[in-house]
């Protein structure tokens, strides 16, 4: 089993509604779920988090590296926490991607964002704590990507 040095986290929500959320190594996607939206396809991204996370050692097949993000937990938590306090008003119009880094127990976070329209930034906050409250069972929910996926 090999071992990496960084993994990402994603979740964007799509125009049509469909949310997808899924976790790479490097360029490969390793664990995967699509939530398809109600409205006629778009798949134009209302908006998007990426939270990377950075420490020597992390597993790379899937159901390691699974349980390694769900340990995780508590650290990821706290930095979503604090950004979604950081922009509990919204943020005005970033310049993309918008980035914060903060480590946590020898683990770098970087958390990226973008939003599409003004009203997208201002429910970043909601989207941090939904992330924050909800990442164990986020994380549970992906399964192991496959190319023939949607």
């Amino acid at each position: 089993m090999s071992k990496v040095s960084s993994v990402k986290f994603f979740r964007q929500k799509r125009f049509d509604g469909g949310v997808r959320m899924g976790v790479s190594v490097g360029q490969d996607l390793v664990l995967h779920h699509f939530s398809p939206g109600s409205k006629e396809d778009d798949p134009a991204l209302e908006w998007y988090v990426d939270v990377e996370l950075k420490k020597a050692g992390i597993p790379s097949e899937p159901e390691q590296l699974r349980q390694w993000l769900i340990d995780q937990r508590a650290t990821v938590s706290e930095v979503l926490k604090e950004l979604s306090e950081e922009f509990r008003a919204g943020t005005d119009f970033p310049k993309p991607p918008f980035q914060r880094r903060k480590s946590r127990d020898g683990i770098q976070v970087t958390v990226s964002y973008g939003a599409i329209l003004r009203v997208d930034c201002l429910q970043m906050a909601k989207v941090f704590q939904s992330l924050a409250r909800s990442w164990s069972n986020y994380i549970r929910r992906l399964e192991v990507f496959s190319p023939t996926m949607p």
